[in-house]
């Protein structure tokens, strides 16, 4: 006899939870949209929210153009763009360098660790960047598998960074989940098969996060049963 959909949820066992790194492990983007705006304030313009907007969660060849490519053109004059960008990037790193874990993701760990469920990442960024803030953090070696930009052809929005985790780690796509904290994130792991959650950072509870199947505020004290109901639709 043929089960039905509520009573085939059940027999779907939860193996893996997929992570995005920047801004939902790590709060990397709020200090990276802060300084841009200094850095713009500092040449009398105004750095444009559509930039950031369509930059978070996208790899660097997603990009259209680089900050001060957009700084140089608002100035309408040219401007020391590399002696900027590396002003820039030493800035937002002495603030990153600071910034703690994002909350509630040391204890999903835990508890996934403890119950024996796989951990992924899943990232646009590169593996210097990513690797090196999970070590520093203390949360390199919690996850399974990591796999970030230059591992696959593209970037986010495109599917391929959660597909290869979810090759990698062996699990099929209806026994594990993405969290993602940017549209651009959302629609890579959407477009990749996975169901995903969405949680809240500063910056991207000012966007539309509806292609997410379910959304939350934070991942502070909230534990692995409540996101795969939620997810699973109960």
């Amino acid at each position: 006899m043929q089960r039905s959909y509520r009573e085939e949820i059940q027999y779907t066992v939860l193996r893996a939870v997929l992570f995005d790194f920047d801004g939902l492990i790590l709060d990397t983007e709020t200090p990276e949209v802060e300084i841009l705006k200094a850095v713009f304030a500092d040449h009398g313009q105004e750095f444009p929210d559509e930039y950031w907007i369509q930059a978070l969660g996208r790899g660097a060849d997603q990009l259209l153009d680089p900050p001060m490519v957009v700084l140089q053109r608002l100035c309408g004059r040219e401007i020391d763009c590399q002696a900027l960008e590396v002003e820039r990037r030493r800035q937002t790193e002495a603030i990153i360098e600071l910034e703690p874990v994002r909350p509630g993701i040391k204890d999903l760990l835990l508890e996934m660790r403890e119950r024996g469920i796989l951990a992924g990442v899943a990232s646009s960024s590169k593996h210097a960047w990513v690797d090196t803030h999970l070590k520093r953090l203390g949360l390199f070696d919690q996850f399974d598998k990591i796999v970030c930009a230059g591992d696959v052809p593209r970037a986010k929005p495109f599917p391929d960074l959660y597909a290869r985790l979810v090759e990698v780690l062996e699990v099929n796509l209806d026994e594990c989940f993405a969290l993602e904290d940017s549209p651009n994130g959302i629609k890579g792991a959407k477009a990749a098969g996975l169901k995903v959650v969405a949680i809240e950072t500063p910056l991207s509870r000012k966007l539309d996060l509806s292609e997410a199947d379910a959304k939350l505020p934070t991942l502070a004290g909230v534990d692995l049963d409540h996101l795969w109901n939620l997810v699973q639709g109960g």
